[in-house]
């Protein structure tokens, strides 16, 4: 009996921190309409520090900074929010009219057009939405293979066989392209430059030689780091040592 209640009070106390969330994220929608945009991203952080890390809130927070004209807070939410939900049109859009409004403009470095594809296939959808699909073709792949080993629809009996070989293609290849997602997710780290400008070093050392120079907003990837300074590479190859607290890890 001690369980039941313990399991109400606690469900009991999640929906009220949820509907409280909503309730936050809803007003500080109506503030941005309300063209209050330093009070719409107060609300937005806030949801953030108390772990509603959803990429609506990360979006909307993105808006919020493009609209105080906080490009690289701008850009850092946008991206962070595209982590989450990679296929979202809108996300992409207003990532690039912020990435406009920046200094540094870097040519990637050509490709071949099958790593594109297979980049761009990884990228496609997020790790969890990966997840769905093996969830989903996985089920098909057991319903069909039920189906089959009992005799049912003699009539369609092949057509069921090439859908049981299509399914259990799909999971193989989903399986492949999730862990490949999942992967770059957890282990490849960017991040936006935050100072108006940094100075990127042949070696983690003040003394070292200026080889380039960043401005704030620019996405770089951290190769490593070692003490307060971190590797980075630019699109376009670009290799160098920048002080950590210059950048924010999206």
């Amino acid at each position: 009996m001690i369980k039941v209640w313990y399991i109400i009070l606690l469900f009991f106390f999640v929906s009220v921190n949820s509907f409280s969330k909503l309730n936050d994220f809803n007003k500080a929608n109506e503030l941005f309409n309300a063209g209050e945009y330093k009070a719409s991203a107060d609300i937005y952080e806030a949801l953030i520090d108390e772990g509603y890390k959803e990429s609506e809130v990360y979006y909307n927070l993105g808006n919020s900074y493009f609209r105080l004209n906080n490009i690289p807070k701008a850009i850092l939410n946008y991206e962070r929010a595209k982590k989450l939900n990679p296929s979202d049109d809108d996300i992409d859009f207003n990532l690039q009219i912020a990435n406009l409004k920046i200094v540094d403009k870097f040519e990637p470095i050509p490709k071949l057009f099958l790593i594109e594809w297979y980049e761009t296939l990884i990228t496609l959808l997020y790790s969890g939405d990966w997840g769905y699909v093996i969830v989903s073709s996985v089920w098909l792949f057991f319903i069909l293979l039920f189906l089959i080993f009992f005799g049912f629809f003699p009539g369609i009996r092949k057509y069921l066989v090439l859908l049981l070989f299509i399914s259990f293609t799909i999971v193989l290849i989903s399986s492949f392209f999730g862990y490949k997602a999942y992967k770059n997710e957890n282990t490849q780290n960017y991040g936006i430059i935050y100072q108006p400008s940094v100075y990127v070093k042949s070696a983690p050392d003040p003394g070292s030689t200026d080889l380039f120079i960043l401005h704030e907003g620019t996405k770089i990837l951290i190769m490593e780091g070692i003490d307060n300074w971190i590797q980075i590479k630019l699109e376009n190859g670009d290799i160098g040592w920048i002080d950590k607290s210059t950048i924010e890890i999206i």
